[in-house]
């Protein structure tokens, strides 16, 4: 047979006890109790106690827990730290927590309103069984305790009764390998005699006792109790309009309480169950003896007058002339066509029921207060047309005998042909001065502007050979022709003149 190492699980159940020990005893300290009145002074704190829950092997460092049994004192933040060889220093340890490793915890804390510290040295610091503190941080408000190493503590299995209908009975937790005596745990049910427990659902293996090696059920196993025959007669239930209630079947001699069985019709009130359908006698309970029926009777509810309702319709108008909120009753209906605002630059598209403009709407029913919201459509301002005078100024010319300018108005960026050449005695005409343009040519308008004929007087040809008179093409039966001729022969004169006396200087020399 194998040795129990009865040492290992001394210490083990010395060591789980104590960890439970500070939720059992929870150390009190010296300080006044927190909502006692501090009258204005500030309280010290020189005793602290916390303690620790779920610190063994297995548990997430996370889900380590710190409470604190003193007045004045909140736990702001707690670690489990371990040393890192690498860094020579304690961490912060992720992870499940493992036997047979040195751990630390570290606690932070603060006081509560009225409280204080001072006079707090870290033996006055304690974690449940664990003692005293390794250290205190004045400045920190920061704890470190030294906990102690975790061991494999004993395993629990549960055993589970299946009654299979009988009563109830609960779970039995034990150390693993412990052993349970099954004739002590006995259910019942009616109308069956309890035939022991079994270890398979097909109640096939009878045991009286089992081994907890592992989490285990067992089951429960009924023998039928002989009995007389019964008698069994139906409650019928007549709702007289009323909602059904199903006809129940009742032993012989059962006394029914009837106030258990409620029926409802809209608008009325239950009055009871009677035994007969005149409605004349009226009964709370009833002793089943033979198929029977009771009957439901109504009184008519009441009905109080309707309040009346009245709602609100606001005019969103979206910033535009305001229109009173109209209240009027619950289901009024409310033209919207004759509410019509009016904004400045924009036209007026109706009412709509959403603030995204989604759904119009022409009237609205009051059910609840409501908000219509109005539309708006920028008017499109008149195009304004910009134009340009054009002045052609013939320059003393004519057309047709017209000497007048002719003056036009024309739109900006319009295209202009410039008219055919005036006519002029004596002259030839040479451009469209503004800038230099003949008659046909295309002119961009983008500003006011003036052409002006630009004109060549004709020149007078003379003919020396015969001194008679040639006339320059075009041009006009004036005198000026004989003017011309006369200016010719007094030209001719004075260059004979200076010819002779050249002639005669050279002889005198």
């Amino acid at each position: 047979m194998k040795k129990t190492n009865w040492k290992g699980r001394f210490f083990s159940l010395l060591l789980a006890f104590a960890l439970l020990l500070p939720t059992i005893l929870s150390t009190s300290v010296k300080a006044a109790p927190e909502n006692d009145k501090n009258d204005g002074q500030i309280k010290h704190v020189t005793e602290i106690s916390f303690t620790i829950y779920n610190y063994a092997i297995g548990k997430d460092s996370n889900s380590i827990q710190v409470n604190c049994q003193t007045d004045g004192v909140r736990p702001t933040n707690y670690e489990i730290l371990v040393y890192d060889k690498d860094k020579d220093e304690f961490v912060q340890v992720k992870g499940k927590l493992q036997k047979d490793i040195q751990y630390r915890l570290k606690i932070n804390f603060s006081p509560k309103d009225g409280y204080d510290f001072e006079g707090l040295t870290k033996e006055k610091i304690k974690l449940g069984a664990i003692g005293s503190a390794l250290k205190y941080k004045a400045d920190k408000k920061e704890a470190l305790f030294d906990m102690p190493t975790l061991t494999v503590t004993p395993e629990f299995k549960t055993l589970k009764f299946e009654t299979n209908g009988g009563s109830t009975i609960n779970s039995v937790a034990k150390t693993q390998d412990s052993t349970i005596e099954l004739d002590q745990y006995k259910p019942t049910k009616d109308g069956f005699t309890f035939d022991g427990w079994y270890k398979d659902k097909e109640l096939k293996e009878k045991i009286t006792q089992v081994k907890l090696s592992e989490d285990m059920t067992v089951y429960a196993k009924w023998k039928a109790t002989q009995l007389p025959p019964v008698k069994m007669f139906a409650l019928n239930f007549i709702t007289n309009g009323g909602s059904a209630l199903d006809t129940i079947k009742f032993q012989e001699g059962k006394v029914v309480d009837l106030e258990k069985y409620v029926s409802e019709k809209e608008g009325y009130i239950f009055d009871g169950w009677y035994l007969d359908e005149e409605l004349t006698n009226k009964a709370s309970q009833i002793k089943i003896e033979k198929d029977t029926s009771v009957y439901a009777k109504w009184t008519k509810k009441e009905q109080p007058p309707k309040p009346v309702n009245y709602f609100t319709l606001t005019f969103d108008t979206d910033k535009a002339e305001e229109i009173k909120p109209i209240t009027k009753e619950e289901n009024s209906i409310i033209d919207l066509n004759q509410y019509l605002p009016k904004k400045e630059g924009y036209i007026f598209d109706g009412w709509y029921k959403d603030k995204e403009l989604k759904e119009k709407i022409t009237q609205v029913k009051l059910t609840k207060d409501m908000t219509v919201y109005a539309k708006w459509i920028a008017k499109i301002p008149p195009v304004v047309t910009e134009e340009f005078t054009i002045t052609i100024d013939p320059n003393g010319g004519n057309w047709n005998g017209d000497t007048k300018a002719k003056v036009m108005k024309i739109k900006k960026g319009d295209y202009i042909t410039l008219p055919q050449a005036p006519s002029k005695k004596g002259y030839t005409f040479l451009y469209w001065k503004g800038s230099n343009y003949k008659p046909g040519d295309k002119y961009k308008v983008e500003k006011d502007h003036t052409f002006v004929a630009q004109w060549k007087k004709n020149e007078i040809k003379i003919n020396t050979n015969n001194n008679s008179k040639t006339k320059a093409k075009n041009s006009p039966k004036t005198g000026v022709n004989s003017i011309a001729f006369i200016s010719v022969i007094l030209i001719l004169i004075s260059s004979l003149g200076i010819f002779v006396i050249g002639k005669k200087q050279k002889i005198n020399k």
